[in-house]
C-alpha cells in the first residue's frame, strides 16, 4: 500500500505542506536556503532574486502563539510563506508547520550561516509545539551566549494552555446517547461512526478515531463533545472544535463545529445518518 494511503486525512492540507520527509532532507533544504539557492550538490534550483522575495516581510502578524517577547519578535511579519522578523537584532526566516499527529519548524539566520530543522511526531498543541520552540531558541541562546531563559518561559506558557483547558467528564449517560449511535455521513468529510464500548463514547472516522468526552460542568445529560484522543483531540485543543447531537431517534444529526479563528470563519459540517444501532 502507498504510504499516502495509510494517511488519506492529510491529503487535504497539501497545498499547506503536505511533504513527507526527513530531518537530514530539510537540513539540505535550509543549506539550500542559507546558500541563496544553491543546493549542496552545487546546483542552482532557484534565483537567488526569487528566494530574498520569499524572505521579504509582507504583513505584520500578532503575537499567534502567545508567546515571550522575544519569540514574538522573531515572527512580528509573513511573506511568501516564511515568518520574518528578527532574535536580538538578528534577521530570522522561520516557519511552523503541524498537521494531526506531526509538528515540524525550520528556521534559519542568513546573516551568520546557522538553519535548524526539527520535526516532531506529536500533535501541535501544547507539547510539541514548546519544545520545538524551545530547541530553536535554546541554539539561539547558545550561539550568541545568552542566559538559559525561553525553556522556563515555554514551559510555564504549556502548563498555562494546559490548565486553561475545560475539566471533562468521566463517562456518558448510555441512554441520552443512544438514540445518536451508528454510522453517519457528510458530502466533505466523507463517512463516521458514533459508538458505546463500555462507558466510553467514541467517533470513529475508518483510519481515526476519538472518544468523545463532555464537558465536566455540562451535567450528564451533555449533547455537546470534545474531541479527547490525539491526533484529532488536536482540533479541539488548538480551535475549540465541538460534536454536537441533535435531533431526535427518528432525524438524529451529528455536527461538526470548528469556531473562528484567526485563519478562517467557523466551519460546520452536518453529518445525516446512513443506519441507526437502536
Amino acid at each position: 500500500m502507498p504510504l499516502e494511503a495509510e494517511y488519506d486525512v492529510l491529503l487535504p492540507v497539501r497545498p499547506a505542506g503536505g511533504l513527507w520527509s526527513t530531518t537530514r532532507e530539510m537540513a539540505r533544504f535550509v543549506q539550500t536556503e542559507l546558500a541563496g539557492g544553491i543546493a549542496p550538490s552545487g546546483t542552482r534550483v532557484v534565483s537567488a532574486a526569487n528566494l530574498a522575495a520569499t524572505w521579504a516581510p509582507r504583513v505584520a502578524v500578532p503575537n499567534f502563539y502567545s508567546g515571550p517577547p522575544e519569540m514574538a519578535a522573531s515572527m512580528s511579519n509573513y511573506g511568501l510563506g516564511w515568518m520574518s522578523g528578527e532574535y536580538r537584532g538578528v534577521r530570522v526566516i522561520s516557519h511552523t508547520g503541524g498537521t494531526t499527529g506531526f509538528t515540524a519548524q525550520v528556521a534559519f539566520l542568513p546573516a551568520v550561516d546557522l538553519g535548524i530543522a526539527i520535526l516532531s511526531n506529536a500533535s501541535a498543541l501544547p507539547g510539541a509545539l514548546a519544545f520545538t520552540f524551545a530547541v530553536h531558541f535554546h541554539l539561539l541562546e547558545l550561539l550568541f551566549d545568552q542566559p538559559a531563559e525561553m525553556d522556563a518561559q515555554l514551559f510555564a506558557l504549556a502548563q498555562a494552555r494546559a490548565a486553561g483547558r475545560p475539566q471533562l467528564a468521566s463517562h456518558v449517560d448510555s441512554a441520552a446517547v443512544a438514540p445518536y449511535l451508528g454510522r453517519y455521513t457528510q458530502q466533505t468529510l466523507g463517512e463516521v461512526r458514533i459508538t458505546s464500548r463500555g462507558d466510553r463514547l467514541v467517533l470513529d472516522a475508518g483510519e481515526l478515531a476519538t472518544e468523545l468526552r463532555a464537558r465536566a460542568t455540562d451535567g450528564p445529560k451533555a449533547s455537546v463533545y470534545l474531541l479527547h484522543d490525539p491526533p484529532l483531540s488536536f482540533y479541539s485543543e488548538a480551535y475549540g472544535a465541538t460534536v454536537s447531537f441533535t435531533g431526535d431517534v427518528n432525524e438524529p444529526r451529528v455536527t461538526l463545529t470548528i469556531p473562528g479563528n484567526p485563519t478562517g470563519p467557523e466551519q460546520t459540517y452536518v453529518f445525516e445518518p446512513v443506519d441507526q444501532l437502536h
